[in-house]
């Protein structure tokens, strides 16, 4: 009987490390330690880990340096943190890719539009809640 649960335990811990975690599987090689911790942080703070992972992956292939993309991490976990969606922040990084801005000054433009945000839903009152949909208080 003991053979069989030691068995049985073996085969679910190699079934989850064959699958891995979202992560690894995201940003395959790609990605240094540090930002995939990072990565799984911000996930962990409840923000969407398709749209982390989208989101560091394009930051990887644009050569934004580690420090970098942490630091954009951190507007995103502030952003989600408050409350507010992660979408004008997430268009504003594609943005200044599209225009080919230096990533520190899209940076800086993520943070902006996080404060603007910030600002407006605590003088309007409101909350942002997954769905697009807004609430009171």
């Amino acid at each position: 009987m003991k053979k069989i649960f030691f068995l049985a335990i073996l085969v679910v811990i190699q079934a989850s490390v064959a699958f891995g975690d979202e992560v690894e599987l995201g940003l395959t090689g790609s990605a240094s330690d540090q930002i995939k911790a990072s990565t799984r942080q911000v996930i962990l703070a409840g923000a969407d880990s398709g749209s982390v992972i989208d989101v560091t992956r394009v930051m990887l292939q644009n050569n934004f340096k580690t420090a970098q993309i942490l630091r954009a991490h951190e507007i995103m976990t502030k952003m989600h943190r408050a409350g507010l969606p992660l979408q004008p922040i997430v268009n504003k990084l594609f943005e200044g890719i599209a225009k080919h801005v230096p990533p520190a000054t899209i940076l800086n433009a993520m943070d902006a539009v996080r404060s603007r945000y910030e600002f407006a839903f605590s003088k309007a009152g409101l909350r942002y809640q997954s769905g697009s949909q807004l609430r009171t208080g």
